[in-house]
């Protein structure tokens, strides 16, 4: 009897301790020492896989959005105010943080410029409605954030805004998707793209917009009468219009949401978020599934 105690005894504490090591870590975090950039990830082939999903179990509102070369990221949590932020020092990846430049304010959906020096993002700071800020980096130091003008944030916005290396700007507000030229410094007020991005549709939702950084292509993920979102891609012409947009299928499942396509500065990878499992997770994929609709 006195055995079959101290086996239970000891059942026990195991349990207990069992318990106790798992609740004592947050959701998104890892105890482990992280090192390499992209945590070490080995990159994705053309089949879609699960990103880093020992480190990203709660659901997300903004996939990781990388560097340049992998060593800094920020996302969002569907459940947490702030864009999270990590970087590598001294050769080891950061604990996980609020963004050093909104510490204690509400922000959103960010993306970074294909040079890693200006980082776009939204925030309800100050406003009712959620507006696009930026921020850039200089010798390595975050600036204080800008909210960006009235031309661009004459109405709200939300999801991803995304920038091309020339510095024009795409965003998302009122379920449509906008464009707005940088010239001579300042942006010009914004237009709705037409018809080949916009359904006419009031019941369909288009957001999120990823241009290329040389203009190129432009994906975005379109609800149709408001049911699950899918990704789609556009090729602009050479006359300046944009194809019909498609649906990047190899990206896109049934009964579940695909959405806030980046595609990495080096054109080597796409990561996005998707429920196809039941919860909004970063998802990543070889870039190259995106050629035959470059090329088509």
């Amino acid at each position: 009897m006195k055995t079959k105690l101290r086996i239970f005894s000891a059942l026990s504490s195991m349990v207990i301790l069992f318990v106790f090591v798992n609740c004592s870590k947050d959701s998104n975090t890892d105890e482990v020492q992280l090192t390499g950039a992209y945590f070490n990830k080995t990159f994705p082939t053309t089949t879609v896989t699960r990103f880093a999903p020992e480190l990203f179990t709660a659901e997300l509102h903004a996939p990781p959005i990388f560097s340049p070369n992998g060593e800094e990221v920020f996302y969002s949590l569907m459940e947490s105010r702030g864009l999270k932020y990590r970087k590598i020092e001294n050769g080891v990846w950061s604990s996980i943080a609020n963004a050093p430049f909104n510490s204690s304010e509400w922000g959103d959906s960010p993306f970074l410029s294909s040079d890693g020096s200006k980082l776009l993002f939204m925030s309800a700071y100050n406003s009712t409605d959620e507006k696009i800020w930026i921020c850039t980096k200089s010798n390595g130091v975050w600036s204080a954030p800008q909210m960006l003008g009235n031309e661009v944030n004459q109405n709200s916005s939300h999801w991803q805004s995304s920038m091309a290396d020339n510095q024009n700007l795409y965003f998302a507000s009122g379920g449509d998707i906008y464009y707005s030229k940088y010239e001579n410094g300042n942006y010009i007020a914004a237009q709705k793209l037409g018809l080949a991005i916009n359904t006419a549709s009031a019941n369909d939702y288009e957001g999120s917009p990823f241009i290329a950084r040389d203009e190129s292509f432009l994906i975005f993920d379109r609800a149709i009468n408001f049911t699950d979102a899918n990704l789609f891609i556009s090729i602009k012409q050479l006359d300046g219009s944009w194809s019909t947009a498609v649906p990047i299928t190899e990206l896109n499942t049934v009964g579940g949401n695909d959405l806030y396509a980046n595609v990495s500065p080096d054109g080597r990878f796409i990561m996005f978020l998707s429920s196809r499992n039941g919860t909004l997770l970063p998802y990543w994929v070889d870039a190259s599934i995106l050629n035959h609709y470059k090329n088509s």
